[in-house]
């Protein structure tokens, strides 16, 4: 089984050998071609078990929402990543993520605010998570 490892944003492919026993601890060497690292890593079946194995938004909370509401999303790789709210006309109120992130969990707080730093008015949200080609719209309600 081949596990993509990133260390200090330089990339390695290392063969990995797991073991059946939950919590047990996992050694591999790399196998890198250029020579550069020559080492042992180690990680747990744990951190392993907790990179996602597919793309996933999930529906904001609180939702309807007041002040403040929670956007949770998964990558499971390396991916160009944006993350922009949109009102009902389909305008573009603010953009909460654009960049590169690694495979993972993300946990992000709209405050109910757009670019210029004001409260946007109650009513119909749409926020829009892109990774990669996924693509994925969610509806979420402001009340005031």
């Amino acid at each position: 089984m081949k596990l993509l490892i990133i260390i200090t944003a330089t990339l390695f492919l290392a063969t990995v050998g797991f073991s059946k026993e939950a919590n047990k601890k996992t050694h591999f060497r790399t196998t890198n071609e250029t020579g550069f690292l020559n080492g042992q890593v180690t990680l747990s079946s744990n951190d392993i078990a907790s990179i996602p194995k597919y793309f996933q938004v999930k529906q904001n909370y609180p939702n309807p929402f007041n002040a403040i509401t929670v956007i949770e999303y998964t990558i499971p790789k390396r991916a160009n990543t944006t993350l922009k709210i949109y009102n009902s006309l389909g305008e573009l109120i603010t953009i909460l993520e654009n960049g590169i992130k690694e495979a993972g969990s993300y946990r992000i707080e709209w405050d109910g605010k757009n670019f210029s730093r004001n409260v946007v008015s109650s009513g119909v949200y749409f926020y829009v998570v892109a990774a990669d080609n996924f693509y994925s719209v969610k509806k979420m309600v402001l009340l005031k």
